[in-house]
């Protein structure tokens, strides 16, 4: 007795192709010292269905030893059936990579073939070199109502790496409110080489002081877009347009008598708002409607300071046998 035929429609298939990657996309092109501490991932696209309950495995080939890119298993995902989101922590190594060659592993489709094992060139360069501040030069470390005017203070800067010459150097400053109370941005900077600017400031005719300001560099960027180390200049300038004033004049006899005739035994002392040149004698001048030209003079070559604040200033004094009050 023989069987008859029977025909049985697709009880099993053959599937003996691997499955192979299609494409890897990174998160952005470029790794600078900016996005670094953002999430960086690659999305890995792959030929077919695979089976999701496993991770894939991400080996970086070229260059030996690297080691700025480590895979974050915890928050890498299957996006889908055929597409594995890798997702990295980002170390900074200071360092310049232009060619980064990968392969990947450990993806099998739902036959259990294991992907094709392949190196993929991809499509990421690593910059998180910061531009080194190789020197620096200011024409001045203290400004004052004297150098009111353009182009006051200038800062030559030198860097190890090319800059971004296409946008023109600007400084920050600290306190910020030095720019624009007492500094504006000249438009006589310029990039005198790739990896060398100059900059200008005005001095603007106001009455402020400043001291101790630090020159802030953030700024500038190189070409892919990191900022300089150090990203500041400290304590490296002062400004005072502020005029001094008197605020106290005591005269140290009051009025003016018989016993105070002579030379500079008539004194007067004058304390100032802030610490003075001791180097210079003050001139002080008698002012009344009378004129007392003839009964008192400043005697400028007697006079002393006491302390940066405090003047002595002297005067000679004659009996003309006057009486007037009122004096300035």
């Amino acid at each position: 007795i023989y069987q008859n035929a029977q025909l049985f429609v697709n009880p099993f298939i053959i599937d003996t192709r691997s499955p192979k990657i299609d494409s890897l996309l990174p998160s952005v092109t470029l790794l600078n010292n900016i996005n670094q501490d953002s999430l960086f991932f690659i999305d890995i696209e792959v030929s077919e269905s695979c089976d999701t309950a496993l991770l894939p495995s991400f080996n970086f080939v070229e260059p030996l030893g690297f080691s700025s890119l480590s895979s974050n298993t915890g928050l890498s995902f299957w996006q889908s059936d055929s597409v594995y989101r890798a997702v990295f922590d980002i170390d900074d190594n200071d360092e310049i990579i232009d060619t980064l060659k990968v392969s990947i592993d450990n993806i099998h489709d739902l036959a259990g073939n294991e992907v094709l094992v392949d190196t993929f060139l991809l499509d990421l360069e690593i910059d998180t070199k910061e531009p080194l501040l190789i020197d620096y030069q200011l024409n001045t470390s203290l400004l004052n109502r004297q150098n009111i005017g353009s182009n006051s203070l200038e800062v030559l800067l030198t860097f190890d790496k090319k800059m971004n010459v296409i946008d023109d150097p600007e400084l920050r400053f600290d306190p910020s409110s030095i720019s624009p109370s007492l500094l504006e941005y000249s438009s006589s900077s310029q990039w005198l080489t790739d990896t060398t600017c100059l900059i200008y400031y005005d001095l603007l005719n106001s009455s402020d002081e400043a001291f101790n300001i630090d020159l802030l560099l953030d700024s500038l960027k190189d070409l892919s877009g990191n900022s300089p180390s150090p990203n500041s200049i400290e304590n490296v300038l002062n400004i005072d347009t502020k005029r001094p004033v008197p605020i106290t004049i005591n005269p140290l006899n009051n009025p003016i008598y018989d016993g105070n005739t002579g030379a500079s035994l008539f004194e007067v002392e004058v304390i100032y708002s802030e610490p003075m040149d001791i180097n210079q004698i003050p001139v002080l001048d008698v002012i009344h409607q009378v004129d007392l030209s003839s009964s008192i003079s400043y005697n400028a070559f007697e006079g002393v300071w006491q302390n940066d604040t405090v003047f002595i200033a002297k005067f000679n004094v004659y009996d003309e046998n006057i009486e007037v009050d009122s004096i300035d």
